[in-house]
Order: C-alpha cells, then sequence, then structure tokens
C-alpha cells in the first residue's frame, strides 16, 4: 500500500470525514473516499452511495476499488468530476445535509447544474437525475430567465424544461435583445434557430386568431354556435357581442355590416369599422408579443378615435366595452392554446 506524501484537503462538511460530536446525531462513519479531478476529497458511505446508483452498486459488488490508493483507512475512488461538481451532486444523494436543495431560486445555482446533472446519468443516479430535472423545471426563476433554461434544456435534452423555457420566452417581444447566457456556448446553432422559428411562429399565429375575428358567417351567428377561434358571445349576457347584432339600436355610422342579395342575407358579415380598426391593433401587438396577457391588455387598450366610435353609438356605449373584457378572456385562452400546440408540434 502506498503512502500519499502530498496531502490531499478534505471537501467541506458534511464529506470531510470529521468525527461526529458526541451531542450530535448519531452517524455511521465514511467507508469510501471520492476523489475529485482536482483532488479534493469526499468521504462518503458506500451503502448510500449503492442505493443512488447503480453504477457504485456494481463497483462495490465487484470489489474493483483500487487498493494501492487509500486514505484513513478507506479505499479512494479517483472521480473525473470538479469538486464543485462533485459536492452539488452528492448533496443531493444525502438529502437529508441539504438546505433546501430542492429549490433554485438563485441564478449563481445553475453554475455547473448540466455538469450534475449528466454525472447523475453517467453514474446512472436515477433519482437524483429526475430530482435535478424536476429542480429546474419547478423554479421560480423560469420566467425570469427562459434562455437559459432553454439551452440548459436543449444540452441535457429535458424535453419538460425545453417546453416550459420556451413558453417562457413569449414575454419578451419577439425583437428583444437576448442577454449573454454562459450555456449557448455548448448549444447549436440548430437550438437557437428552432427557438426563433417558435416564436415567430407563434406570433404569426396568434396575430393571425386575432384577425380572424374579423369576419364570421351568418349560419355561425343565427345557430348560436361558436366562433371558430373565439367565441362571438359575452359569457356573462349570453348575448351575442355587440359588434354582432343588428337590432342592438346601432348608430347611423355603427353595427355590422351584412351583405344582403334580394333581402336574403349573404354569407359574410363584418362588424363596424372601429372594432375592425381595434382587432387590427390588437393583432400587430400579438404578432410582437405572442401570449395571453397580451391578449388580455391589448384587447381593452382601446386608442381616442376608437373610444369616440364607440361613445358615438347608443348600443356600443351601452356594452362594447363589456363585451371587449369577454373578448379578451377568449382571445387570450385561444393564443394560449394556440402556443401549447406550436410547443407540441415542435418538441412532442
Amino acid at each position: 500500500m502506498s503512502v500519499l506524501e502530498t496531502p490531499i484537503p478534505n471537501a467541506p462538511e458534511p464529506f470531510s470525514g470529521a468525527a461526529v460530536a458526541p451531542d450530535e446525531i448519531f452517524e455511521p462513519p465514511a467507508d469510501i473516499i471520492l476523489r475529485s479531478s482536482d483532488s479534493v476529497d469526499f468521504h462518503c458511505h458506500k451503502n448510500i452511495l449503492a442505493h443512488a446508483s447503480q453504477f457504485f452498486f456494481d463497483m462495490f459488488g465487484a470489489v474493483c476499488e483500487n487498493d494501492d490508493i487509500h486514505k484513513d483507512g478507506k479505499a479512494v475512488i479517483p472521480i473525473k468530476e470538479t469538486s464543485g461538481v462533485l459536492y452539488k451532486l452528492l448533496i443531493l444523494v444525502y438529502p437529508a445535509h441539504a438546505s433546501a436543495p430542492f429549490v433554485i431560486s438563485d441564478p449563481a445555482q445553475l453554475d455547473d447544474i448540466c455538469a450534475v446533472h449528466e454525472a447523475a446519468n453517467k453514474y446512472q443516479m436515477v433519482r437524483t437525475e429526475a430530482l435535478v430535472e424536476d429542480m429546474l423545471v419547478t423554479s421560480p426563476l423560469v420566467d425570469a430567465h427562459p434562455h437559459r433554461f432553454f439551452a440548459i434544456a436543449s444540452i441535457r435534452d429535458i424535453k419538460r424544461l425545453l417546453r416550459k423555457a420556451a413558453l417562457c420566452t413569449l414575454r419578451d417581444t419577439v425583437d428583444a435583445e437576448v442577454p449573454f447566457i454562459p450555456e449557448f456556448d455548448a448549444i447549436s446553432g440548430n437550438h437557437v434557430r428552432e427557438l426563433n422559428n417558435f416564436i415567430q411562429r407563434c406570433g404569426k399565429r396568434a396575430q393571425t386568431l386575432a384577425s380572424q375575428t374579423l369576419s364570421v358567417h351568418f349560419e355561425i351567428l343565427a345557430r348560436g354556435d361558436d366562433y371558430p377561434t373565439v367565441v362571438a358571445r359575452n359569457d356573462a349576457t349570453g348575448q351575442l357581442c355587440v359588434w354582432w347584432r343588428e337590432d342592438a339600436g346601432h348608430g347611423a355610422q355603427c353595427g355590422p355590416t351584412v351583405e344582403r342579395t334580394g333581402g336574403i342575407p349573404t354569407q359574410e358579415i363584418l362588424p363596424p369599422q372601429w372594432y375592425q380598426t381595434h382587432v387590427r391593433q390588437v393583432a400587430t401587438a400579438l404578432r410582437l408579443l405572442p401570449n395571453g396577457s397580451t391578449a388580455l391588455a391589448a384587447a381593452v387598450d382601446v386608442a381616442p378615435a376608437e373610444r369616440a366610435a364607440i361613445s358615438a353609438c347608443p348600443a356600443c356605449q351601452q356594452s362594447a366595452l363589456q363585451d371587449l373584457v369577454n373578448f379578451a378572456s377568449q382571445l387570450a385562452k385561444v393564443v394560449e392554446g394556440s402556443n401549447e400546440k406550436v410547443v407540441d408540434e415542435m418538441w412532442n
């Protein structure tokens, strides 16, 4: 057995190998050492490692420890991971020692997270690998740093995280500048292209969904059917939205336009001009920022000219703004549903 001439530092608690104080909870002494690539020794327990890792279970079962390297009477196993990565990995394997390890609430916690997930996978730590994924997916930071989480998900092929992060990127305008993200160096241009295509596709679909509310077929209104994308009725009143109602008592310059041939209505019905202008503005806003929050805000943010037209019409003055609130809610649901479909199409 060789003698180590250069002292190797021990890892911080709880892997330092220090004896447990008499007044502390009993803990069996460590019986194996994992040595990181930067020469830091982690004093561990074979039974815990074997329980968490098929890799170590097989290793200890085959008695293939390196008997030429010992320290404090324990066999030493060299590990390719750095001490920083190994510490984070083992903290998750030893959850009783961790201080709230299951919530990623600080961006600094994302440093080395890819390496930790990779190590858990390499050492066949199935539960630990799943735990890292759950920590990432449930992190409150996804909303604030969606591009970084998207990059991490791309590197480690975590589909749940990739889908969630992609949807969160829609909270920035399509032309927003992306901040520096260290993980971007490790992903391919195809991943960046996919994300950009996703954002563009969601924007175009949201714009189309809003624009499609500018016309409706007469039979749909007559039968009381739901409009294909946005319900044409007010959920609260059960009535058609005022811009679709001929009999609402509109002013001379307002009301829906129904083309007639020989007194018989044709298929197409167009809403008042103020509504057409307003919806085009909503569609433009959704093209740049395709999410439900944009729909909720833009649909009720009526420009002064259109608001004046509403005030000039007795029918619209009475119920248009209330109907727009209902319209906003319906449109928001449709846009969010559309975004989910795009995610399914791209990353099923």
